[in-house]
């Protein structure tokens, strides 16, 4: 099977019996241009106490892409594995964006160290009486807004 840049390549299919369930498992050759990449080994596992099916799928995974290679189990025609593959670009990056969404928020969340000296205590003249004999209810400072 071809997918993007990736052959796929079966090279066998076994049965491996667990403690509570049976895995039948796709052995699965990934070539790049010819040359081996890797091997997958995409699962259906049959659960023997209530008869449930669970896939466990294979991935391999890049910053560029992800590769997912799943055994959708047998064609009821020809018996023979039926392999489903995806191709999901920057998956990574999703992840990556994330932690900087975390990252922005840590950073907004810092005390902001101006309005701390801001209000920080400072000095005031007594206030002198105005003209007509009330004193003045706001003080400013200068440099400050």
């Amino acid at each position: 099977m071809q997918i993007g840049k990736y052959t796929l390549v079966m090279q066998n299919f076994d049965t491996k019996p667990e403690a509570n369930y049976t895995g039948y498992r796709l052995i699965v050759e990934v070539l790049v241009g010819g040359k081996p990449l890797m091997m997958l080994y995409p699962e259906k596992r049959v659960f023997d106490t209530n008869g449930e099916t669970g896939t466990m799928v294979a991935i391999y995974s890049t910053l560029r892409e992800d590769l997912y290679v799943v055994y959708a189990g047998q064609s009821p025609d020809t018996k023979l594995p039926v392999i489903h593959a995806y191709l999901n670009p920057l998956v990574k990056w999703i992840w990556f964006g994330g932690v900087i969404v975390v990252f922005g928020t840590l950073v907004a969340l810092m005390p902001n160290r101006r309005a701390v000296l801001v209000l920080s205590a400072a000095k005031q003249p007594a206030a002198e009486p105005l003209a007509h004999g009330l004193s003045p209810s706001a003080t400013f400072r200068e440099g400050h807004d």
